[in-house]
Protein backbone atom coordinates (compact mmCIF):
# COMPACT_ATOMS: atom_id res chain seq x y z
CA UNK A 1 0.00 0.00 0.00
CA UNK A 2 1.56 3.35 -1.03
CA UNK A 3 2.53 5.77 1.72
CA UNK A 4 2.56 9.29 0.93
CA UNK A 5 4.61 9.36 3.91
CA UNK A 6 7.50 7.70 2.42
CA UNK A 7 8.19 9.35 -0.89
CA UNK A 8 12.05 9.72 -1.60
CA UNK A 9 11.72 13.80 -0.88
CA UNK A 10 10.52 13.36 2.26
CA UNK A 11 12.37 10.46 3.36
CA UNK A 12 15.76 13.10 2.57
CA UNK A 13 14.10 15.84 4.55
CA UNK A 14 13.64 13.74 7.26
CA UNK A 15 17.01 12.28 7.26
CA UNK A 16 18.22 15.64 7.20
CA UNK A 17 16.46 16.88 10.22
CA UNK A 18 16.78 13.87 12.88
CA UNK A 19 19.33 11.86 11.08
CA UNK A 20 20.06 8.80 9.01
CA UNK A 21 20.00 5.99 11.76
CA UNK A 22 16.70 7.51 13.05
CA UNK A 23 15.50 7.62 9.51
CA UNK A 24 15.64 3.89 8.84
CA UNK A 25 13.83 3.17 12.19
CA UNK A 26 11.04 5.87 10.93
CA UNK A 27 10.71 4.51 7.63
CA UNK A 28 10.30 0.76 8.63
CA UNK A 29 8.24 1.47 11.16
CA UNK A 30 5.92 3.28 9.13
CA UNK A 31 5.86 0.64 6.45
CA UNK A 32 5.29 -2.29 8.85
CA UNK A 33 2.30 -0.78 10.73
CA UNK A 34 1.22 0.34 7.08
CA UNK A 35 1.28 -3.24 5.97
CA UNK A 36 -0.53 -4.33 9.09
CA UNK A 37 -3.51 -1.61 8.74
CA UNK A 38 -3.75 -3.19 4.91
CA UNK A 39 -4.02 -6.71 6.02
CA UNK A 40 -6.10 -5.50 9.25
CA UNK A 41 -8.94 -3.77 7.24
CA UNK A 42 -9.09 -6.02 4.27
CA UNK A 43 -9.79 -9.30 7.13
CA UNK A 44 -11.97 -7.11 8.72
CA UNK A 45 -13.97 -5.53 5.30
CA UNK A 46 -13.93 -8.71 3.11
CA UNK A 47 -12.21 -11.33 4.97
CA UNK A 48 -9.59 -11.61 2.28
CA UNK A 49 -6.47 -11.61 4.89
CA UNK A 50 -4.97 -14.36 3.39
CA UNK A 51 -4.82 -13.10 0.05
CA UNK A 52 -2.96 -10.21 1.08
CA UNK A 53 -0.66 -12.67 3.23
CA UNK A 54 0.12 -14.25 0.31
CA UNK A 55 1.00 -10.64 -2.01
CA UNK A 56 3.31 -10.76 1.00
CA UNK A 57 7.32 -11.77 0.20
CA UNK A 58 7.54 -15.70 1.43
CA UNK A 59 3.65 -15.73 2.08
CA UNK A 60 2.42 -16.78 4.86
CA UNK A 61 2.47 -20.47 6.09
CA UNK A 62 0.53 -22.22 8.17
CA UNK A 63 1.24 -25.82 10.24
CA UNK A 64 -0.71 -28.99 9.19
CA UNK A 65 -2.90 -28.89 11.91
CA UNK A 66 -3.74 -25.11 10.94
CA UNK A 67 -6.69 -23.40 9.31
CA UNK A 68 -6.40 -23.30 5.65
CA UNK A 69 -5.41 -20.50 4.03
CA UNK A 70 -8.07 -18.89 2.25
CA UNK A 71 -11.10 -19.49 3.81
CA UNK A 72 -11.34 -16.85 6.23
CA UNK A 73 -12.54 -17.56 10.05
CA UNK A 74 -16.10 -17.39 11.10
CA UNK A 75 -15.74 -14.28 12.56
CA UNK A 76 -14.41 -12.50 9.69
CA UNK A 77 -17.64 -9.76 8.38
CA UNK A 78 -18.60 -10.86 5.07
CA UNK A 79 -21.51 -8.92 3.35
CA UNK A 80 -22.80 -11.07 0.83
CA UNK A 81 -25.33 -8.75 -0.73
CA UNK A 82 -22.81 -6.75 -1.96
CA UNK A 83 -21.07 -9.55 -3.53
CA UNK A 84 -21.91 -9.60 -7.78
CA UNK A 85 -23.27 -12.73 -8.43
CA UNK A 86 -22.43 -14.25 -11.79
CA UNK A 87 -25.00 -16.82 -13.52
CA UNK A 88 -24.15 -18.56 -16.51
CA UNK A 89 -26.32 -19.99 -19.03
CA UNK A 90 -24.40 -22.87 -20.69
CA UNK A 91 -25.33 -24.21 -24.22
CA UNK A 92 -25.30 -23.65 -28.11
CA UNK A 93 -28.44 -20.56 -27.93
CA UNK A 94 -31.07 -22.53 -28.71
CA UNK A 95 -34.75 -21.93 -27.62
CA UNK A 96 -34.33 -23.65 -24.77
CA UNK A 97 -31.38 -21.72 -23.71
CA UNK A 98 -32.85 -18.17 -24.22
CA UNK A 99 -36.23 -19.41 -21.87
CA UNK A 100 -33.26 -20.22 -19.31
CA UNK A 101 -32.03 -16.80 -19.78
CA UNK A 102 -35.01 -15.34 -18.99
CA UNK A 103 -36.17 -17.16 -16.51
CA UNK A 104 -32.81 -16.40 -14.95
CA UNK A 105 -33.47 -12.71 -15.08
CA UNK A 106 -36.80 -13.09 -13.64
CA UNK A 107 -35.47 -14.79 -10.35
CA UNK A 108 -32.26 -12.22 -10.00
CA UNK A 109 -34.47 -9.41 -10.11
CA UNK A 110 -37.45 -11.37 -7.53
CA UNK A 111 -34.33 -11.81 -5.30
CA UNK A 112 -33.20 -8.16 -5.69
CA UNK A 113 -29.80 -9.81 -5.55
CA UNK A 114 -27.05 -8.12 -7.87
CA UNK A 115 -25.94 -10.26 -10.28
CA UNK A 116 -25.30 -10.69 -14.04
CA UNK A 117 -26.63 -13.09 -16.48
CA UNK A 118 -24.68 -14.53 -19.08
CA UNK A 119 -24.98 -16.40 -22.09
CA UNK A 120 -22.35 -18.97 -23.12
CA UNK A 121 -21.76 -20.11 -26.03
CA UNK A 122 -18.38 -21.46 -26.35
CA UNK A 123 -18.91 -25.37 -26.19
CA UNK A 124 -15.09 -25.27 -24.49
CA UNK A 125 -16.30 -23.21 -21.84
CA UNK A 126 -19.43 -25.39 -21.33
CA UNK A 127 -17.93 -28.60 -21.63
CA UNK A 128 -15.44 -26.84 -18.58
CA UNK A 129 -18.29 -27.06 -16.28
CA UNK A 130 -18.59 -30.82 -17.08
CA UNK A 131 -22.18 -29.53 -18.96
CA UNK A 132 -23.27 -33.02 -20.77
CA UNK A 133 -26.91 -31.82 -21.79
CA UNK A 134 -27.90 -28.25 -22.51
CA UNK A 135 -29.07 -25.62 -21.50
CA UNK A 136 -26.85 -25.87 -18.05
CA UNK A 137 -26.99 -23.03 -15.44
CA UNK A 138 -24.19 -22.05 -13.43
CA UNK A 139 -24.63 -19.68 -10.38
CA UNK A 140 -21.03 -18.70 -8.84
CA UNK A 141 -18.82 -20.98 -10.14
CA UNK A 142 -21.28 -23.91 -8.91
CA UNK A 143 -23.12 -26.00 -12.05
CA UNK A 144 -26.81 -26.08 -10.19
CA UNK A 145 -28.62 -27.66 -13.32
CA UNK A 146 -27.24 -29.76 -15.92
CA UNK A 147 -29.95 -30.49 -18.94
CA UNK A 148 -33.37 -29.32 -17.61
CA UNK A 149 -35.07 -25.83 -17.57
CA UNK A 150 -36.02 -25.19 -13.46
CA UNK A 151 -38.65 -23.27 -12.59
CA UNK A 152 -38.01 -19.49 -11.62
CA UNK A 153 -38.72 -20.05 -7.62
CA UNK A 154 -36.18 -22.57 -7.61
CA UNK A 155 -33.66 -20.53 -9.83
CA UNK A 156 -34.20 -18.02 -6.91
CA UNK A 157 -33.79 -20.43 -4.18
CA UNK A 158 -30.22 -21.37 -5.71
CA UNK A 159 -29.26 -17.33 -6.35
CA UNK A 160 -30.26 -17.04 -2.47
CA UNK A 161 -28.10 -19.73 -1.48
CA UNK A 162 -24.99 -18.77 -3.45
Amino acid sequence: MPDPELSQQSILIIAAIIGRKNTFTYVGLVAFFSAAADLIYGAWIDGSFAAHARALPGGLHRSAGGAAVGHPPPWVFTERGLIMLDIKVLGPGCANCRKLEELGREAVAATGREAEVLRITDMDEVLAHDVLKTPGLVIGEKLVSPGRIPTTATIAGWIRAA
